[in-house]
């Protein structure tokens, strides 16, 4: 288990550091508008980009009898709507920075592509040929980013020569992946149908879920500006690297969980989910906020510049929105491993009516600090909405058990 975790952990390491260096490099090269816009069109195109991924790779890797042409007809079905979804969204209410956002959207679309391709490495749980596939790519695409960046010092050409190296790639990783690994190769109608009727509810609560992550960005940039949204983006996007860390451990617990839940030994779960995984989240945010204590401001003007140093007293109330994150990233691999997927649609939707107007609130009266505010508050009452139902779902579970153990 340890080795698995450090490969997925290297790899989704390496891919969160890149995904800042591009911020960074933006950061140094254009203004804080520019990553204003560039964090603008990261917030209209994850959402959707989320639901187009339905978690299908978890849900492949967990299958019974997976039928990979199956989930990626399925995959490439909503990927090609939420792209669709995407431009129509950037012409209409972004139109002078649409075609950045469209584009950034496109290259999402071309990472679920290739996460699906991933999966047939991960059913193996061939983690270190998967995880050094994804660092060599990531490096790639960075370089050529980065190097077009330089040399045009414009944003819509660098994110342009990202798309097209990634559709160059997408060849690549077929012959890595697709054509490396066996698979079921028929095909119905009904079983794309069926994938789509068990994805469609967690990309629907993934999108609700990002939504609510992204509402302090829209508020922001609505209540105030691009450039302030810049600012806040740049540094926040410490969540996104806590983020990726975190969820590449907790995949890594998809198959533990699920044999917990088979054998009905919930003692074990609780101690996996309240032990070791709430240790891990507890330890990531300990060592982040003591960072940013110490370090904040010589860091953020070492990354970006005097200017985002400004902000730095906004970084431990980040990392309390990182520890709630990591809870929630724990509860949901537990909650995919042992079938309970259509009531996180709900989970969201009821945060969503909750967070809306506190975020819009706390955005309005206290500006970039309620955008810090709202993003710990939003993710603590979805893990508490979760964590409610969980409690439920364990006592009657137990209850059960127990039942039957009296019966035998």
């Amino acid at each position: 288990m340890l080795k698995k975790i450090s490969w997925t952990f290297t790899s989704n390491l390496v891919t969160a550091f890149v995904k800042w260096l591009m911020l960074i490099m933006i950061a140094k090269w254009l203004t804080p508008t520019d990553v204003g816009v560039y964090a603008l069109a990261l917030a209209i195109t994850s959402p959707l980009a989320l639901f187009a991924n339905m978690k299908l790779r978890s849900l492949y890797v967990n299958a019974e009898e997976a039928n990979y042409r199956a989930y990626s007809i399925a995959r490439n079905i909503i990927a090609l709507i939420s792209f669709l979804g995407i431009s129509l969204l950037a012409f209409f209410a972004y139109h002078d920075t649409w075609l950045i956002i469209a584009i950034v959207g496109l290259s999402k679309m071309l990472e679920l592509v290739s996460d699906l391709m991933y999966a047939l490495a991960h059913r193996e749980q061939d983690m270190a040929r998967l995880s050094k596939q994804i660092v060599i790519k990531q490096i790639l695409l960075t370089i050529l980013f980065i190097g077009s960046l330089v040399w045009s010092r414009d944003l819509l050409t660098a994110v342009t020569v990202q798309v097209v190296a990634q559709f160059c790639y997408l060849a690549i990783e077929t012959k890595l992946f697709v054509k490396r690994y066996p698979f079921e190769r028929t095909i119905s109608t009904s079983l794309v149908w069926s994938i789509l009727t068990l994805g469609l509810p967690l990309g629907i609560t993934q999108l609700v879920v990002s939504f609510n992550t992204f509402l302090p960005r829209y508020a922001l940039e609505f209540f105030s500006s691009s450039e302030m949204l810049g600012y806040f983006s740049a540094i926040a996007y410490i969540t996104v690297i806590a983020n990726i860390l975190m969820g590449a451990i907790s995949q890594n617990y998809l198959h533990v969980f699920k044999r917990l839940h088979v054998a009905g030994d919930y003692t074990k779960i609780q101690r996996v989910l309240y032990r070791n995984l709430l240790v891990i989240a507890l330890m990531l945010c300990v060592v982040l906020t003591l960072a940013s204590l110490i370090t904040g401001k010589w860091l953020l003007t070492f990354i970006y510049s005097v200017d985002y140093a400004k902000y730095a007293w906004l970084l431990p109330w980040i990392c309390i929105c990182i520890f709630f994150n990591a809870l929630n990233w724990n509860i949901d691999t537990l909650f995919v491993s042992i079938g309970i997927i259509k009531n996180q649609m709900y989970f969201a939707l009821l945060t969503s009516v909750i967070t809306i107007p506190v975020t819009a609130w706390f955005v309005y009266e206290e500006g970039i600090f309620g955008a810090a505010l709202a993003m710990s508050i939003n993710s603590a009452i979805h893990y508490s909405i979760k964590e409610i139902y969980f409690r439920k779902w364990l006592r009657k579970k137990e209850c059960l058990h127990g039942v039957a153990e009296r019966a035998s």
